[in-house]
């Protein structure tokens, strides 16, 4: 059984549009679980009326927790669908094509019969960037933000997220794996990416059948790092590259605490490695880098890392 979980917080504007795309999948054999994050706009309401519309389809969690985060919210869903084979992500605001889960379904299953179901696997895909009113964008978010997707290893991962939320599929040998989202996790599908990448394996899907709408309340909104002004912005903001990366080192030891004597010699090695690159010199921390393979995709990303990193 697959369960389609999805965190919402005042997100009522696209929330029913959503749902509805999600209900009008080619692939029905599914549960759809539903939690609210304290919202204030009626969200609340209206996903109480879809769960009376469609009891044997959606269920809402109802608890007395604050997550405060998306991750947080992500993770209390995760753990209410721990028996659910395979689990998949939704955003309140975007819109599922028709043909997103049963695609998503055949490409883990697939990942299964390689790589066995007893192995945390994760797939993801690249979604296509739509305007408020669901107008294309870009047909690639991966294009649009210079993403190689060929960056699955747990070195990749330490670095940069390359997996976007909404598109993920994970099976249950994974969301068993995953027992506690710290604080300092950047967001629960670079967790999520981590985890996988270090225990079992991460699977690219290609086109995720999802538009990501961008709108003026995006908590995450995609850049444009093909913009000639985007990318000279990045490159000079060495205050938030260095927070950026100073990020990174914060969830590397917080996996690491979590994780470490669970790892091979080699994740082990390249994860310490990466977490005192913090304490290094310039010259010390250049060398690791290219010693163990650290690096960003795109131009901005990788010289704002290396200069200011």
């Amino acid at each position: 059984m697959l369960t389609i979980i999805l965190a919402c917080c005042n997100g009522k504007i696209y929330l029913k549009e959503q749902i509805e795309s999600i209900l009008a999948q080619d692939y029905q054999d599914f549960k759809l679980f539903i939690r609210d994050d304290d919202s204030r706009d009626g969200t609340k309401d209206l996903i109480e009326t879809f769960e009376m519309m469609h009891p044997d389809k959606i269920r809402v969690v109802h608890d007395d927790k604050k997550a405060g985060s998306a991750a947080k919210n992500f993770f209390i869903l995760m753990k209410e669908a721990a028996d659910a084979e395979y689990v998949m992500f939704a955003d309140q605001d975007d819109f599922w094509e028709p043909w997103k889960v049963s695609k998503a379904v055949k490409r883990m299953q697939q990942a299964e019969l390689a790589e066995g179901a007893g192995k945390p696997l994760l797939c993801h895909g690249d979604p296509l960037v739509a305007d408020e009113k669901l107008n294309t964008l870009s047909k690639s978010m991966g294009k649009m933000q210079k993403l190689d997707y060929r960056r699955h290893q747990f070195k990749d991962y330490l670095v940069q997220n390359n997996v976007t939320g909404c598109t993920m599929i994970i099976n249950k040998a994974l969301n068993d794996l995953i027992t506690t989202m710290p604080d300092e996790a950047i967001m629960h599908d670079w967790w999520l990416a981590l985890a996988a990448s270090a225990f079992g394996r991460v699977y690219y899907l290609g086109e995720a059948g999802i538009k990501y709408r961008q709108h003026y309340t995006n908590t995450e909104g995609v850049k444009n790092l093909s913009s000639p002004v985007y990318a000279v912005k990045k490159l000079f903001d060495r205050k938030g590259m260095k927070a950026s990366v100073e990020k990174t080192y914060a969830q590397a030891r917080a996996f690491e605490e979590i994780f470490k004597d669970s790892l091979d010699i080699e994740k082990e090695e390249q994860l310490m490695m990466y977490v005192s690159m913090e304490k290094m010199g310039r010259l010390a921390k250049w060398k690791t880098m290219k010693d163990y393979g650290f690096s960003k995709s795109g131009f901005a990303r990788q010289s704002g890392y290396l200069f200011f990193g």
